[in-house]
């Protein structure tokens, strides 16, 4: 185990303790108090022509809206209770989606390693996965992988001419997702990082995951890093689709 994994784990392990010893403090309280340059936003676009409208906040919530071409996305945050309740508005398809993150339980649940690292007959060559656990890859011998993304049956292949170039792009996928997050987490801090990660962990679009962000009060001058973790959870998803069982 590396320095930086003992620092991921150290900081999710403080982070559940802080939770049971003040459980009159939300961890997105803390946030707003520590972050100087929070996301808050009225009317701002961003570099990816992303509008953020700050619509409420107060000492109980903070409601944002981020939309683009043709998603409306609202993020409802609940400050003493971490759960965040989301809106999207699918234009072009007329549809509208609803879901609720628990932040708390995502990041105190989230298995970090894997069960299905243990194959017994099979010896384990090498494995990677990412902080929270919910993207990983297991290769074993005889050229059988177990590779994984949050939310989605474990696939468990023989790698093959067909799928070797996809599972070598989801293994470095994941190799790069890892490192994008560590940087993240070196230059923010165990408790913010631990419930930013946990925000974004289950793939979502862009415009979506960032109004989360804003709800939450992430200090805009690390949105970048997030973005960067976003399009590498992405590129997971991606060569995971492609991998033929």
């Amino acid at each position: 185990m590396n320095k930086f994994t003992k620092k991921v784990l150290t900081s999710i392990t403080s982070l559940s303790l802080l939770a049971t010893m003040t459980p009159t403090v939300s961890l997105a309280a803390k946030i707003d108090s520590s972050s100087e340059n929070s996301s808050v936003f009225n009317n701002t676009k961003t570099n990816d022509n992303i509008l953020l409208k700050t619509l409420k906040d107060n000492e109980e919530e903070r409601i944002v809206q981020s939309s683009d071409d043709n998603l409306i996305s609202t993020s409802k945050l609940d400050k003493k209770t971490n759960q965040v309740e989301i809106t999207v508005k699918n234009i072009k398809e007329n549809t509208t989606s609803y879901q609720t993150i628990d932040l708390e339980r995502r990041k105190n649940l989230r298995k970090l390693k894997s069960d299905v690292q243990y194959m017994q007959p099979l010896k384990l060559i090498s494995s990677k996965s990412n902080t929270l656990g919910g993207y990983a890859y297991y290769f074993y011998t005889n050229n059988i992988w177990v590779i994984q993304i949050p939310e989605r049956n474990a696939k468990n292949v023989t790698e093959n001419d067909k799928n070797s170039k996809d599972l070598t792009g989801f293994r470095n996928s994941i190799i790069s997702l890892d490192q994008a997050e560590m940087s993240y987490i070196g230059k923010v801090g165990g408790e913010t990082a631990a419930m930013a990660l946990a925000a974004i962990e289950t793939p979502t679009p862009w415009t979506v995951a960032l109004g989360i962000l804003t709800a939450l009060g992430i200090a805009a001058w690390s949105i970048p890093d997030l973005k960067k973790i976003s399009d590498e959870q992405w590129n997971c998803v991606f060569y995971f689709e492609r991998v033929t069982v």
